[in-house]
């Protein structure tokens, strides 16, 4: 169970980690942001983009402009063109794997621009800044939407991870499979187990909760012809969640308050950056209000 959660759930064909909605308003919003970005890009640009994933911004940037030459790195093992089933334009971006922010194999001064979305955060943050800004070149762009503390992204995750938690329980529905799985306990046994879940959980995702049952039924036809099948489904599911929860957890530490998100602020300023945008991100709702999205930061270096 040792497995990096970032890289099981990229490995998971996601393009995205962290959506407010499903709506494709917000998307569009998303993207406008980077796509801005890629407008004002010369021709064969040399773009940094920290902490990646399976490459949503670089897909976004050039989707505007595709002749920008594009380097990802992430510390987890990505590899989006494996994994993706929509890879689209990525097959052009250099993605590097196992590739720390904080530690990055470039010379000094070798990007027009360095962009993240939902990443810097998660590394030391003075550190990480030091390295983005060391990169780039004179005149060059960073650009940043990080976690907010208070975002729509971040709402969903304590109900999710108290889901999983229940799921995980000692007497909850994993241990459930297992015991069924070993023979301590029959079909009928594992079914009651399911059935007092779904009675007492408050919360129950499609996502989490959905997948779960999905699988039993997949072990539970598989169980009789192939036991050592029906197990190593089992343990993949286990996997899954125990990896979805680390995951969330390391999202919920990573999120800025407003004086973390201002540290980010000063500290590039510092290293010479021009700020020239600071400001939380947000979206139009359908009933007209506004759903926050994260912080948002652009600047230029000295």
């Amino acid at each position: 169970m040792g497995t990096d959660p970032w890289t099981v759930y990229w490995q998971g064909d996601h393009l995205e980690s962290c959506i407010a909605s499903q709506s494709p308003a917000d998307s569009k919003q998303i993207a406008a942001y980077w796509q801005d970005l890629a407008s004002q890009l010369a021709d064969a640009s040399l773009v940094l983009d920290l902490a990646s994933g399976n490459g949503a911004i670089p897909q976004l940037l050039l989707s505007v402009n595709r002749t920008l030459d594009i380097c990802a790195v992430d510390k987890a093992e990505i590899a989006p063109l494996n994994y993706l089933s929509q890879a689209g334009e990525l097959a052009s971006v250099r993605f590097l794997p196992a590739t720390d922010i904080c530690d990055l194999p470039f010379a000094p001064n070798s990007f027009d621009a360095v962009t993240s979305q939902f990443g810097l955060e998660y590394a030391p943050l003075t550190r990480a800044c030091q390295c983005a800004v060391k990169v780039l070149k004179k005149h060059g762009t960073i650009r940043l939407l990080m976690h907010h503390q208070d975002s729509e992204i971040l709402r969903p995750t304590t109900a999710i991870l108290s889901e999983i938690a229940r799921l995980l329980a000692r007497e909850g529905v994993m241990a459930g499979i297992e015991s069924y799985l070993a023979e301590r306990i029959d079909f009928n046994q594992l079914e009651t187990i399911g059935q007092h879940y779904l009675r007492v959980a408050s919360v129950r995702t499609r996502q989490v909760s959905g997948q779960v049952f999905a699988g039993i039924t997949q072990i539970a036809a598989e169980v009789k012809r192939n036991p050592g099948h029906a197990r190593t489904l089992m343990l993949n599911m286990k996997k899954k969640l125990v990896a979805e929860q680390a995951r969330l957890l390391q999202l919920q530490d990573a999120a800025l308050n407003a004086e973390q998100a201002h540290k980010v602020e000063e500290t590039l300023t510092d290293l010479g950056i021009i700020i020239d945008l600071f400001k939380p991100l947000t979206i139009d709702d359908d009933e007209g209000g506004k759903i926050l999205i994260g912080w948002q930061l652009s600047g230029i270096k000295k």
